[in-house]
């Protein structure tokens, strides 16, 4: 039998989509300020809001009812986060979101969950997902935090770079892309990018597009 708390780690595309906060306190500022970097469509609902949400609010990052939760605020939307501090609540926006195949994350209940949020480290286009499983985020974020200190911005740079150069490496067979790719994705090149030789990895990227006639 699969451990009913074994999770499929999964990136998604939130940009437009319908997602709800209930609550309106600092660990929820926290979330909001993370989903208003991908893009999503932010409403949040409250009886009583930390001032960093009603800035964002005013700013139009979020749509904000200051008022008791109802089940109709379920409407339309695709993720739900649940941040209350009230477990009675909480059961019941689980249960409500449950009944309509909607995916919530309660906040320190990991029983009331249908997925979790892993801690997040970003480099530009690279982001790195640390997940206990729900076991502990204490660990989480002391992982996190080890991260954030062996990966640095030339990885950053490494995939802006190389996002440039997509259309070209699309030309090219998956046996010659591994061929291209290979012999730059070592310490040595991204030692370089770290001290902002940026042009190294380039131009072994041009270099690489010639020898096999994909013109630069």
């Amino acid at each position: 039998m699969i451990p009913r708390n074994r999770y499929y780690p999964l990136f998604l595309d939130i940009s437009g989509r319908g997602v709800l906060v209930i609550g309106g306190g600092s660990v929820a500022l926290r979330k909001i300020r993370i989903l208003t970097r991908f893009g999503a469509a932010i409403s949040v609902v409250a009886i009583r809001v930390v001032p960093g949400v009603r800035e964002l609010a005013r700013k139009g990052k979020v749509t904000l009812s200051q008022r008791e939760f109802r089940h109709s605020d379920l409407d339309g939307k695709e993720i739900v986060f649940a941040a209350t501090g009230d477990k009675e609540i909480n059961q019941e926006v689980s249960q409500e979101c449950g009944r309509r195949n909607i995916w919530v994350n309660v906040v320190d209940d990991p029983s009331l969950c249908s997925f979790i949020v892993p801690a997040i480290v970003r480099r530009g286009d690279v982001s790195f997902a640390i997940s206990t499983g729900g076991s502990s985020p204490a660990l989480a974020k002391f992982l996190r935090k080890k991260v954030e200190t062996t990966f640095g911005k030339e990885f950053q740079t490494a995939a802006k770079t190389l996002r440039h150069f997509r259309g070209k490496l699309l030309k090219l067979s998956l046996t010659e892309r591994r061929k291209v790719l290979k012999p730059l994705l070592n310490d040595s090149i991204l030692d370089k990018l770290r001290r902002g030789d940026n042009r190294a990895f380039e131009k072994r990227l041009e270099q690489s597009f010639k020898g096999r006639g994909v013109m630069t």
